[in-house]
């Protein structure tokens, strides 16, 4: 028989064994936060964005305990504690679980080794658990079982990619570091990896490439992956001394703080997708900051974006005045449904005017709100534009986008909707060769940039397709049965 473990390693063996699902708690207990002499001294525990993140994380787990797959990505600016929040991810996922399996990979093998894989072995020893696991270059271990319960340290390369294919264990844990420039392959092989539940994969990095697959976890993949952006300069474990604090402010300075060195760099955004992006980032930003007076004397104008697409969403935007209230979505529904989902917004909301997108299957939902007694404004965005519009733009999507751009100068759009700002900044234009007419970029050229569907964009587009009191608009209530939803 072996020999009975101490009564404090008990203590400990039970204590962590209730952290399964909560790596902030795990964090909270293992490592020694404020005690002097420590690397932590300073610290009351992980930084907010970190401890944000674990709590999705747990989130995540309790919602689906046999079956959960989370997938986190964070796009930021340098010195946020990447490596500490990989670390400690990791450290707890390995103290958690009988026997998980995970890899650990960066962008180079100078990171991988030398930061990221650091990171985890300065964690590890600050661990009151530490005596649980074995470090080396190249595995992490649970002491005893070297072959069946371990993180591995592996280069990307595509001549690698096979590395990430064997992800076998009970559990199963991804952390890819600085990911923007690890290539497309090795996304690929492990997306096809997860043939099993219980995983859990990590992705973070600055934003410095506008394409490539970690751009599409932001982009046309953001439907499945959490996406954060964090600001440098709001972070406090890493970097966020003083001298820190000097230096951004220098690089503001320096470089300005709508350039797409300062926003990679320190507001972990994406750069700017060219110099023909259609509505400027910082048009954007502004709108989302402002608060505009009282708009109840404006019309209340309604415009539904209907899918088209297996991954994309039908969208129902509300304006009133300068005012853009919260938008609401739905995946993946049949146009009967759709309609009865547009047809409760209606009778909710009571708006003025109605324009739904009519083409494709969105003509059967107009066709049904129609019949159900709503009076609807078609909305087609491959015809022709208005007269004032005509010798400018291609097409009605253009003018729509045209009209949208300008009123954004002066309005107010809800400041947590970031999928809303990624729509309406992922579009580029161009001119048309045959009469120098401004086009838009279409939603396909624009899903292979990894640029995800603007559907919400789209939606907001709409809003100003027509003119309220256009000669289609009839008064909703007037002589008309309304069914109620």
């Amino acid at each position: 028989m072996g020999e009975a473990l101490p009564n404090e390693e008990i203590r400990l063996i039970t204590d962590i064994s209730a952290f399964y699902t909560s790596p902030y708690d795990y964090a909270m207990y293992v490592w020694p936060w404020g005690k002097k002499g420590t690397r932590l001294e300073n610290h009351k525990g992980p930084d907010e964005w970190q401890k944000q993140g674990m709590l999705r994380i747990q989130a995540a787990i309790e919602e689906d305990p046999e079956g959960f797959q989370v997938r986190e990505a964070f796009a930021s600016g340098h010195g946020i504690g990447k490596g500490a929040f990989s670390a400690m991810i990791t450290h707890w996922f390995h103290a958690t679980r009988y026997k998980p399996a995970g890899v650990t990979t960066a962008n180079t093998q100078t990171q991988l080794r030398g930061k990221t894989w650091r990171e985890l072995a300065l964690w590890n020893s600050d661990a009151i658990n530490s005596h649980w696991f074995v470090w080396t270059a190249t595995r992490f271990s649970r002491v005893g079982h070297t072959e069946d319960w371990f993180q591995d340290a592996v280069p990307n390369s595509e001549h690698n990619s096979q590395s990430f294919a064997g992800l076998h264990g009970s559990e199963v844990l991804v952390v890819f570091d600085e990911a923007s420039t690890i290539p497309r392959i090795i996304f690929e092989v492990t997306e096809g990896a997860f043939t099993t539940p219980k995983n859990l994969w990590i992705c973070l990095g600055n934003p410095t490439e506008n394409t490539g697959s970690f751009r599409e976890l932001f982009g046309r993949f953001r439907r499945f992956w959490h996406c954060s952006h964090i600001d440098s300069r709001t972070t406090r474990m890493a970097t966020l001394t003083e001298s820190a604090i000097q230096q951004f402010k220098t690089w503001e300075k320096m470089y300005g703080i709508d350039t797409d060195w300062f926003k990679v760099r320190v507001l972990g955004q994406f750069p700017a997708q060219a110099s023909t992006q259609f509505i400027s980032r910082k048009v954007v930003s502004m709108a989302q900051g402002r608060e505009v007076e009282n708009q109840s004397g404006a019309p209340k104008i309604m415009a539904v974006d209907v899918a088209r697409y297996g991954d994309d969403s039908s969208v129902i935007a509300r304006i009133q005045g300068r005012k853009l209230y919260p938008m609401i979505s739905v995946h993946k529904q049949d146009t009967m449904t759709t309609a009865s989902w547009v047809a409760a917004a209606i009778n909710s909301y009571k708006p003025d005017m109605v324009l739904v997108d009519g083409v494709g299957v969105g003509g059967g939902v107009v066709d049904r709100l129609i019949q159900l007694g709503f009076s609807i404004i078609e909305v087609n965005a491959g015809s022709e534009p208005s007269e004032e519009y005509k010798k400018k733009v291609v097409n009605k999507r253009a003018e729509m986008w045209s009209v949208m751009r300008d009123w954004l100068e002066t309005a107010d759009i809800p400041e947590d909707d970031t999928e809303l700002f990624d729509d309406l900044t992922g579009l580029m234009y161009m001119h048309n060769r045959i009469n120098n007419k401004l086009q838009l970029e279409s939603k396909e050229d624009a899903k292979k940039r990894g640029i995800s569907s603007p559907d919400r964009a789209d939606a907001l587009s709409m809003c100003f397709a027509y003119e309220y009191g256009h000669e289609q608009q009839q008064d909703y209530y007037e002589d008309a049965e309304v069914a109620d939803y």
